[in-house]
C-alpha cells in the first residue's frame, strides 16, 4: 500500500483496478509506479481525493500497450475500475464499474473540486459561464448518483433510459466520469451521442469532457462527437 501525505486523512479515497480476463498489468498513479510486479488486481487505500493521472500497462502479453486516463476520486468513496484489452488492433479500455462509501459508510463533507493542471480541449461554452465549472450547482454525485444510476440500469430500453437521463441531468450538474458511466448503460452509440450533446452544458468538470469518448462502442462514433463539439466551438 502506498502511503500518501496527511492530506489523505482530510479527504480520503480508495481506488481498485482489476483485469477483466485476468491478464497481469502495472499501474502508475501521478507518475509513480504502484505495483512493481504485474498483477491482475490491485487496491490502493488512503489516496487523496480529487484528480489523478493513471497509467495502465500490459507488459507481458501486449508489450508496450498502454492506457492513460484522468481519474476523479470522490472523497469518502472507493472507486472500482475494470481494465481489458479489446479490438483487432489491441487497445486498453478502462471502465468504472462501482463506487461505494468507505470508512463504514461515513462520507466526509463535500470539498471544492480541484482544478486539474492540464489544459482542456477548446470545447464550446454555450452559456458563456465558465465559472460554473467550479461552482457545480445541484451536483449529482455520491449516493444520489448511485440511486439514479441503479434506476437507469433497470430500464430495459434505450429510449426510456435517455428520457430519464435527460430529466435528471437536465436539473443537475454531473462529473464527466459519471456521465461516461451513464452513457455506457446505452446499447446504441447514437443514443450515447444524443445524451452527451444534451448533457455537455451540465458537466461540472468540462475540461474532462473528453473521457466520455471511451463510452462509445465504435471509434467512429467518438470521432463524430468530437467533430460536433469542435464545430460548435468555432
Amino acid at each position: 500500500m502506498l502511503l500518501w501525505t496527511q492530506q489523505a486523512f482530510a479527504s480520503r479515497a480508495s481506488v481498485s483496478f482489476a483485469s477483466k480476463h485476468g491478464e497481469p498489468f502495472l499501474v502508475a498513479i501521478d507518475g509513480r509506479l504502484i505495483n512493481h510486479r504485474p498483477t491482475n488486481r490491485f487496491r490502493l487505500n488512503d489516496i487523496p481525493a480529487g484528480y489523478h493521472d493513471a497509467e495502465i500497462r500490459f507488459p507481458d502479453r501486449y508489450g508496450a500497450l498502454v492506457h492513460r486516463a484522468r481519474l476523479f476520486l470522490e472523497p469518502g468513496y472507493e472507486t472500482e475500475y475494470v481494465v481489458q484489452v479489446v479490438g483487432r488492433r489491441p487497445r486498453v479500455v478502462l471502465n468504472q464499474v462501482r463506487r461505494y462509501p468507505i470508512n463504514g459508510g461515513i462520507v466526509p463533507p463535500p470539498y471544492p473540486v480541484p482544478e486539474p493542471p492540464r489544459p482542456r480541449p477548446d470545447y464550446p461554452d454555450r452559456d458563456n459561464d465558465r465559472d460554473r465549472d467550479n461552482a457545480c450547482p445541484d451536483l449529482l454525485a455520491g449516493a444520489e448518483f448511485e440511486r439514479f444510476f441503479n434506476t437507469l440500469a433497470s430500464r430495459p430500453f434505450d429510449d426510456d433510459k435517455l428520457s430519464l437521463a435527460k430529466q435528471v441531468i437536465g436539473q443537475s450538474t454531473i462529473y464527466a466520469e459519471d456521465l461516461k458511466r451513464v452513457m455506457k448503460q446505452f446499447s446504441f452509440d447514437n443514443r450515447k451521442s444524443d445524451l452527451a450533446k444534451f448533457a455537455y452544458n451540465n458537466v461540472c468538470d468540462r475540461r474532462n469532457f473528453y473521457v466520455v469518448y471511451d463510452a462509445f462502442t465504435f471509434e467512429s462514433s467518438a470521432r463524430e462527437l468530437e467533430r460536433y463539439m469542435n464545430e460548435l466551438a468555432r
